[in-house]
């Protein structure tokens, strides 16, 4: 299953690929990665440090997820990837697993040790990595988990236009993709030129022709162009799965 089309990713659009629950994962990674870079003109250097990267991750998922046979059957692994401008101009890479409970600790050892590297290998060939509790994005169901990801620099033929948009027509979209993810109560009010969602969590997203700004509960703002709309998504996600996890 696949959802998503690479050339619309520098347009604030992204991309999901399921994985198979097996060895064979790894494979699929590196070529599904190696061809939606290459379609968005990254450098052949930048190609070849993320496509060994993502097949370090999906290998971690793989021997200690997978293997171990602690994952959900009702979700198979999967790849995403969108693009971000700010802090800085990142494409995003993630494995998706549902496995929330093990975790990528380098300061422990070699997680990767069967074969011959480590989450090192990850931390030398890319901008930053860490990972995040979220939600499943192809599952029949939003099934938790967490995802490892990854991030490399955008090429500097990346469009750095910022588009202007209705904002309720952006409202909209990212209303959707919420609750395409399991978040409900969202409530959504446009008006002429801003459009705001109230969202669980103690969270409010105002929407402008050209940007976003997010305040959370501490009374802190964060404000992000329309491109990065999914990355965006994740920060809302991931906050109320800590929300989620604190109260359980």
């Amino acid at each position: 299953m696949t959802t998503g089309n690479p050339l619309d990713i520098p347009h604030g659009g992204s991309c999901t690929w399921q994985l198979p629950p097996d060895a064979t994962s790894a494979s699929l990674a590196r070529s599904l990665l190696t061809s939606a870079m290459t379609a968005l003109a990254f450098p052949g250097e930048t190609i070849d440090d993320a496509v060994l990267a993502v097949s370090e991750t999906t290998t971690n998922v793989y021997t200690h997820c997978l293997r171990s046979g602690t994952y959900d059957p009702a979700s198979s692994p999967e790849l995403w990837i969108w693009s971000r401008t700010q802090p800085e101009p990142h494409l995003i890479v993630g494995v998706f697993d549902t496995c929330r409970d093990t975790l990528p600790e380098p300061s422990t050892g070699d997680l990767l040790e069967e074969n011959g590297r480590g989450l090192g290998i990850i931390n030398t060939l890319t901008a930053a990595w860490g990972s995040r509790p979220t939600r499943s994005r192809l599952a029949a169901w939003p099934i938790p988990g967490k995802l490892v990801w990854f991030t490399v620099p955008l090429p500097c033929t990346w469009p750095r236009t910022r588009p202007t948009i209705d904002p309720a027509y952006t409202a909209q979209r990212f209303h959707a993709l919420l609750t395409a993810r399991g978040i409900d109560g969202i409530i959504r009010n446009d008006q002429a030129g801003v459009s705001l969602l109230a969202i669980p969590g103690n969270l409010n997203l105002w929407v402008y022709p050209d940007r976003f700004t997010l305040d959370d509960p501490t009374g802190t703002s964060t404000t992000r162009p329309l491109q990065d709309l999914h990355d965006l998504t994740e920060t809302v996600i991931t906050h109320l799965e800590h929300l989620t996890t604190k109260t359980a």
